[in-house]
């Protein structure tokens, strides 16, 4: 399949332009204080501490215990760290940090228009592709904060990109060696940022053997080797977990208690509460939690059983409401979430229902121009597109469904959206020929 150049450099020089004005535009609205950059920052400061990669808990009486932790995924701990340790733990750190996010949402939206340009072939699909993730208002959001989802955003998009290209390879039995090397490590790179990323790489390791089940022998070898490698690149992780808890520890301990968050007596679906604060543990849990803080234990474990264990308390007490609530932690994934502070708000969901709509367009293009049947790359992209939306929507249903989670779901089908508002204005405007 031939893929037009990109030899104009102004294709992508303009979007990237605008998309880094917009985002320091917005650097006098953006909250300057080591605060702002969350469980991450804490972990940071306490490695520029000296105090190893760990936690600092507060107990009732506002003391605080500092305890080793695999909570957090160590990628964006590590950015923190490398940032704040370079421009110091200040205002001109947390700005140095925000400089490195706008450099990597302007490498999503690159990897977003390369994606583009694999599965349509088109410049307008392309060009109107990043021009929409350069101005579109909750990419924008996204960088002024300081989670993961800028990190996310990219490493999702290169590893649908790279995945694509893989799959290509094997099919054509060109380049699959290398391009073996550079999926496996963006798996890897994923899989130090995402909780959750072990089931969707699996399931796109699947995938791309499944779309290539009549090359089995040469697949299975070289998609086996590039899950090799994200293990290689996971490793030290893994390996530092079990020297410092003496357990098998793959990514974060916050599993149970992300899934208590989403199965309790007080969850609404939402991971927000009525007042619009995060919704943590109870009273009740805490008494029980707090005294362990001071065991110098691993503190983690007991914390995510605790939470687990009340969890599926509450949902065999209660199966019918945790199946409803299930469902509805899907719906507010899919449509808007009103106890958040962003998602709330009617700007947002007139926004969003301008985002599902473009999508329905690009969907219904890609369909009546049977995409898929005449190019090969758009039709393992297109599934891997739905299998992560699948996946992401499970997990969700799961646990609870997170803004951020919202956010990724957008940037990987984010394409087909170019696609579909490009189509609609070469119909209702199309070019005029002189």
């Amino acid at each position: 399949m031939r893929v037009f150049p990109f030899r104009k450099a102004n294709l992508y020089l303009y979007p990237l332009l605008a998309a880094t004005v917009l985002r320091l535009a917005a650097l006098p609205f953006i909250d300057l204080s080591t605060k702002a950059l969350l469980e991450y920052g804490i972990i940071a400061r306490n490695l520029l501490a000296g105090l190893g990669y760990s936690f600092s808990w507060l107990h009732t009486d506002s003391s605080i215990v500092v305890l080793p932790t695999a909570y957090m995924p160590p990628g964006q701990v590590f950015i923190h760290y490398g940032i704040l340790s370079v421009f110091g733990e200040s205002s001109v750190g947390v700005i140095a940090l925000y400089i490195f996010q706008i450099i990597q949402v302007c490498a999503f939206i690159y990897l977003i228009g390369k994606i583009s340009a694999l599965l349509f072939d088109s410049k307008k699909a392309t060009l109107t592709t990043i021009w929409l993730a350069a101005i579109y208002p909750p990419f924008i959001y996204v960088t002024m904060t300081f989670g993961v989802t800028s990190s996310a955003l990219l490493l999702n998009a290169l590893v649908l990109y790279i995945g694509v290209r893989f799959s290509e390879a094997l099919r054509s039995g060109r380049n699959y060696k290398k391009l073996t090397l550079a999926f496996g490590g963006c798996c890897g790179l994923l899989l130090l940022f995402r909780g959750e990323s072990p089931i969707i790489i699996l399931g796109t390791l699947a995938l791309i053997l499944y779309s290539n089940r009549d090359k089995l022998r040469r697949s299975l070898l070289w998609i086996s080797f590039g899950g090799l490698t994200s293990l290689a690149i996971l490793s030290p992780w893994i390996i530092r977990n079990y020297i410092e808890f003496d357990r098998f520890i793959p990514i974060s301990t916050n599993s149970g208690f992300n899934f208590w968050r989403g199965n309790n007596p007080q969850s609404s679906g939402s991971a927000w509460t009525e007042s619009g604060g995060p919704l943590w543990s109870s009273d009740e849990i805490w008494h029980e939690l707090e005294p362990y803080l001071d065991q110098k234990g691993d503190y983690d474990k007991i914390n995510s059983e605790v939470h687990s264990r009340e969890a599926w308390k509450w949902i065999r007490e209660n199966p019918t409401v945790a199946g409803l609530l299930s469902l509805k932690k899907a719906a507010i994934l899919w449509t808007v979430d009103i106890r958040n502070k962003m998602g709330g708000t009617f700007a947002y969901i007139i926004l969003y229902g301008l985002t599902l709509a473009s999508l329905i367009v690009g969907i219904y293009y890609v369909r009546r121009n049977k995409v898929s049947q005449t190019n090969e790359n758009a039709r393992i992209g297109f599934q891997i597109m739905i299998l992560w939306c699948i996946l992401m929507t499970i997990i969700s249903m799961i646990f609870f469904p997170l803004p951020r989670f919202q956010v990724l779901l957008i940037g990987i089908y984010f394409p087909i959206i170019g696609y579909g508002v490009s189509e609609l204005t070469e119909r209702y405007f199309p070019k005029q020929k002189s």
